[in-house]
């Protein structure tokens, strides 16, 4: 800010001028104000004559690279070696110096050997080319080779082309304008041509989704990479097969042969069981077996999931109905085939498979006919005679006379509706028995030299079979008067006990053991006379109780175990009229 002067008025003496005080507050600010400026001045430089100050500054980069120029290696000539090594006893990379020892001699130069810390003669100084210069000059840092071909390629290139513009710009097609002929882009019209021979292989699209239509040709045939989206279609010369591509595992498949190649397609075998897996790899009968996860992942997984029509296990070895459902088996590692062919004990008959609305769907039922009627079957005394009729005569009896008047026969008609239509143990149509099948896979995983394929649906038979007999034969033991294994109960002489059959529908083999606190489990045996009856016996029910599925178990009238009715004379016991009991039944195969 600019000093205040002293106001000191018009005269001396006038009044007019600054007080004291204020004359020396102004003289103390202009003191401290040219020491201010004192300071600042000593920061300043001063201006050289014909030279103006300017606002850049001589960086330290700027100055190594000056160093780093041709001339600041040179480090002169000197008379003699020694002369240079006493002026220069260490140097920098890159410099060099000439020894000159008058005339009559020629100049020596000499380079300073970093590795070495020592001057190195270079030959004389006049024979150093100018590749050399340029190779030591480059050899600097900070200094990079500049050859004719940049050079002109730094003359094409207008000033300020690219220094307004960034690189999204730069980027973008829409702003390249201008036009190259074909022929100038090196290789492009041979690549052209080449492709010409490629175009039938190209995929044509048929319709707005996707779908693609390749042309005829062995497996390997197809575009690469293939379309991401939408449904391939491929003929395969290979094989006469039209086939799709699919995604998930990145594999060509034939659609498949007549009766259905996907999954779950049930089919009708006219053959033994035996030859499914040959003729049919991937189904398996529906024999009401079990699949486990390990060997059909992709069925067992699709079951648990409700892609079929699937009912519990307890569900379905309890409702006769339900067996042409899938079980769920354990819910996790093995599910039950729909027993279609009726293999299973307890089916009953095959089934006939037919659509059906919503409501209906995964349900069965059994079979019935028409009601079939006969309003009129005229006279009492004389019924229809045709031997083709369901109303027919059975007999003739004696002769009624009425009132003396009219002699009439008595007879019997009978109905019998075979006589009209087919009849059997069960209502039917015309029916051809084979083997219903379900498939279960549609390709074999590791399949290696062997055909797994067929192996795998062999091996769904054999182990229908084996599941067949596993559920035809059983075993249990039963334990009556309300017994169990923990605590078995008494029973006493001269008593019937009556349990029911765990094996219902089927034949059954009972042996009978007792035990007494002083033995172990024993056959007590039978023994009877015309005065004592001794042991204990059980079976399956007769009489009034067969139509029921009942085990009679049947103590003697005297006790249930004594020294008479020990078979061989294995265990030596007194006559017991009570002893713990139980049954060993085994079911048998066959179906009562």
């Amino acid at each position: 800010m600019p000093v205040q002067k002293i106001n000191i008025g018009a005269a001396p003496n006038d009044k007019t001028g600054d007080s004291l005080r204020e004359a020396f507050a102004l003289t103390n600010a202009a003191i401290d104000q040219v020491n201010a400026n004192t300071e600042g001045i000593a920061g300043k430089v001063d201006k050289a004559a014909g030279m103006g100050l300017s606002q850049n500054s001589f960086t330290n980069e700027q100055r190594d690279k000056l160093n780093g120029l041709e001339g600041s290696h040179w480090r002169g000539t000197f008379l003699s070696v020694s002369a240079l090594h006493a002026a220069l006893p260490t140097a920098n990379a890159g410099d060099y110096a000439d020894v000159d020892t008058g005339v009559g001699s020629d100049v020596q130069r000499y380079i300073w050997d970093v590795s070495d810390a020592k001057w190195v003669q270079q030959g004389a100084a006049t024979t150093i080319t100018a590749a050399q210069v340029k190779a030591l000059y480059e050899s600097n840092p900070n200094t990079n080779a500049f050859p004719d071909a940049s050079a002109s390629k730094l003359a094409e290139i207008e000033p300020g082309a690219t220094a307004n513009q960034a690189d999204e710009y730069l980027l973008n097609r829409a702003n390249h304008t201008g036009t190259q002929a074909m022929e100038t882009v090196d290789g492009l019209p041979d690549a052209l041509e080449a492709l010409k021979g490629e175009a039938a292989k190209a995929v044509q699209k048929t319709s707005a989704t996707g779908m693609a239509i390749l042309p005829e040709g062995p497996p390997i045939d197809s575009p690469d990479p293939l379309p991401e989206e939408g449904l391939l279609v491929r003929g395969n010369s290979a094989t006469g097969k039209p086939e799709w591509y699919d995604r998930a595992k990145a594999a060509w498949k034939s659609f498949g042969a007549e009766g259905g190649s996907e999954l779950f397609s049930y089919a009708w075998h006219n053959g033994p069981r035996a030859s499914i897996a040959a003729l049919t790899p991937g189904r398996i009968p529906t024999d009401g077996q079990q699949i486990t996860l390990l060997q059909y992942p992709d069925a067992v997984a699709a079951v648990l999931a409700g892609k079929q029509n699937v009912v519990t296990e307890a569900m379905w070895q309890a409702d006769a109905t339900k067996r042409n459902c899938w079980s769920s088996g354990d819910g996790a590692s093995w599910v039950r085939v729909p027993d279609l062919n009726a293999v299973q004990a307890g089916t009953g008959k095959p089934f006939y498979l037919r659509g059906g609305p919503d409501a209906l769907n995964g349900t069965s039922v059994g079979d019935a006919i028409r009601n079939i009627k006969q309003t009129s079957i005229g006279n009492l005394y004389a019924p229809p005679t045709a031997a083709d009729g369901v109303i027919y005569q059975t007999s003739t009896a004696a002769s009624l006379n009425l009132a003396n008047t009219s002699t009439f026969a008595l007879t019997s008609a009978g109905l019998d509706v075979s006589r009209a239509v087919p009849t059997a143990d069960e209502n039917r149509v015309k029916t051809a028995y084979g083997v219903m099948t379900v498939r279960v896979f549609t390709e074999a995983a590791n399949a290696g030299s062997v055909d797994a394929a067929t192996l795998a649906t062999q091996l769904a038979v054999v182990d229908a079979k084996v599941q067949a007999l596993d559920a035809a034969t059983g075993f249990t033991i039963l334990y009556p008067n309300g017994g169990s294994a923990a605590a078995p109960a008494n029973v006493a002489a001269n008593t019937r006990y009556v349990m029911p059959n765990p094996f219902p529908g089927s034949h059954v083999l009972c042996e009978v053991e007792v035990r007494l606190p002083t033995t172990g489990w024993f056959k007590p045996g039978w023994a009877t006379n015309t005065t004592i009856a001794y042991g204990v016996s059980a079976g399956m029910a007769a009489g009034s109780l067969a139509e029921t599925p009942y085990i009679v178990v049947q103590t003697g009238r005297d006790g249930v175990a004594g020294v008479a009715a020990i078979i061989a004379g294995t265990v030596d016991v007194p006559t017991q009229t009570t002893a713990q009991c139980r049954v060993k039944v085994w079911k048998m195969k066959g179906a009562m």
